[in-house]
Order: structure tokens, then sequence, then C-alpha cells
């Protein structure tokens, strides 16, 4: 059930930020490791600083992190097809409201696309083994021995209203110079993707955090390993969490903010923190994983374990700063 916070101000807030950052990005055009790296980097502080005064007017505290990392995890679909390996997302994201009576998690991960004159083409090999992944969500499998071995089934995790498919999105990027924009793509739509049929992504953030129906899909909460209990969708978002956060990872400057380039943080240390009026929130920028020989556009380096996250924490009775 939807927790009513001010979505239309919190998505519009997101979009500025957002687009902003991809204006930077369109000329000349970046790739989509670049971009989503910029959004994490810059884009997640400055919708932190927006969205802490309107969560604050609710009664409510913000905590944001956000981490860039590349090229993993990989899975297998079914276990043990390797001719079916793909990468499970670029990006997840989670967001946790916590009240006196305990903490709603909605999560959902993100495959970035570059747009191309307003579609998103699926070309084959490891793109449509993705599409068939995001489309059905077969079983699949970590391949790295950094996650557990357990075979994941979805569609026995995903509770009624919810469905299978609002686990993953489609993101497509778009960097048309004057009108960048990201947009959230149903996977189930037919292909191409036509982009403006999206919502923006700051229309999925907001609606993700204030856990609307159809934006994600709802997750059991947990803090460090999650217990061999949890259904696979809530154990993978967990340990995808956990895995991420154990992991070090080395800090980047974002612009006009604090950090330090080149010196190893593990993410429970935020390089920023901020006080506005009542609003108490805390922002990690962190990234990219330091493992791995540098590829990608960039020179992003690659993770062998881990992915980019964009976590949020919103508390309705505000207190002391929490820590992940």
């Amino acid at each position: 059930m939807p927790h009513g916070l001010p979505t239309v101000t919190l998505a519009s807030d997101a979009d500025l930020e957002i687009n902003a950052v991809l204006s930077t990005c369109s000329a000349p055009p970046k790739g989509e490791v670049d971009c989503v790296a910029e959004i994490l980097v810059n884009g997640i502080p400055a919708i932190a600083n927006a969205w802490a005064p309107t969560l604050a007017s609710v009664g409510c505290s913000l905590t944001l992190h956000s981490v860039f990392c590349h090229g993993s995890p990989m899975v297998d679909h079914p276990p043990g097809n390797t001719s079916n390996r793909c990468e499970l997302a670029d990006l997840l994201v989670v967001m946790d409201f916590v009240t006196i009576s305990g903490t709603v998690r909605t999560a959902n991960l993100i495959q970035a696309k570059m747009d191309k004159s307003g579609h998103v083409a699926i070309s084959s090999g490891t793109p449509m083994r993705q599409l068939k992944l995001y489309q059905g969500w077969p079983t699949f499998e970590f391949t790295s021995k950094a996650y557990d071995s357990r075979t994941r089934d979805y569609r026995t995790g995903i509770a009624s209203p919810s469905n299978t498919e609002d686990a993953g999105r489609y993101g497509a990027i778009v960097l048309t110079v004057g009108s960048e924009v990201w947009r959230q793509i149903d996977p189930t739509s037919p292909t191409p993707f036509t982009t403006s049929k999206g919502m923006t992504f700051g229309d999925f953030l907001a609606g993700l955090a204030d856990a609307q129906i159809h934006y994600g899909a709802e997750a059991g909460h947990c803090v460090g390993p999650p217990p061999m209990t949890f259904d696979d969708w809530s154990f993978t978002v967990g340990e995808l969490l956990d895995i991420t956060y154990r992991r070090t990872h080395r800090a980047l400057v974002r612009a006009g903010g604090s950090g330090t380039r080149g010196v190893t943080l593990p993410l429970t240390v935020p390089i920023l923190r901020a006080r506005l009026g009542n609003a108490a929130y805390s922002v990690s920028v962190i990234g990219p994983g330091g493992e791995g020989p540098p590829i990608g556009e960039g020179g992003r380096p690659q993770s062998p374990a881990g992915i980019s996250v964009i976590h949020g924490i919103i508390e309705q009775v505000p207190g002391p700063d929490r820590r992940l």
C-alpha cells in the first residue's frame, strides 16, 4: 500500500537533477556505463538535497546511498546453461520506508540502454538473453562464488499485487541535446521499445519510494546477510546489497562536493553528510569497484561482485542518523 508521500514533487525534483546530469553527458555523447556512473556520482547527492526538505515537511528523514561498479553480477538461466549467460542488471534500486511498525522494502532491477531515434532496439546475443530474463524471469543462478549457490525463482517470491515483471525494468537514456531524459520501460512491451511510452526516472524513483503498485516489487527487509528462509526475490535483493556493501570501493569526487579520489572507503563510511533544517540526511557516493582491468567507456573498472546501487531509507519518525 502506498505510504502517501508527495510523489509529484519528488518526481519533478528528481527529474530536474537527473536531466541536468544527463545534459553533461550529451555533448559529446557518452555511453550507458558512463551515464549510469554520472547519475550515481552526481545525480544522487543532488536528489538528496532536493528531496530532504520535501520529506521533512511530511515528517520524514532521508538517507541515500549510491554505489557504482560495472560488469557484475553475471547469471545463467536456466542454471547451468552457460550459453544463456548475461549480466543480471546495471543497477539495483531499493527503497526502505521505516515506521515504528517496521520497514517496507520495495526494489527493482534496471538494465540501462541508450535510446536511438526514439527507440531502444534489442540485438541478438547478450542483449537478447537479458531480454528473455526480464520478460519471463526463468530460474537462474549466479556465476560468481561470492553469491549463494541456490537457484533463484522470482515467480515463487513476488506476491500479488506485484507481478514478476515488477522485478525489472529497462532504462532508456536519451541524450538528445536539450531534451536529455531517462525513461523506465516495461520489459514486456513490444520491441523495439518506444522510449516516449516509458515513465521518467524521477517518476519511477518517487513511485518506488512510495511503494506504489507496479513501480517495483516488495521484498523482505534485512540488514546484512539475508536469512536463508527468505523467498528468492527477497534473498537476492538482500544479498546484492550485503555483498556490495561489504566490498571496498574507490571514492570519487563529485561535482561541487567533497570526497577523495583514489582513497578506499567501505560504504558504511559516507563521504558526504549534511543537515538541512529539521531534515537529517546522509549521502554515500562510492564507486567504482576497484577490482579488475579498466573496461567500458571512460576506462570504468569492472568488479567481479557487487552491483551498482541506489538505496534510499525514508524514516517516518526522524531519529539518529542510520547506518547500514
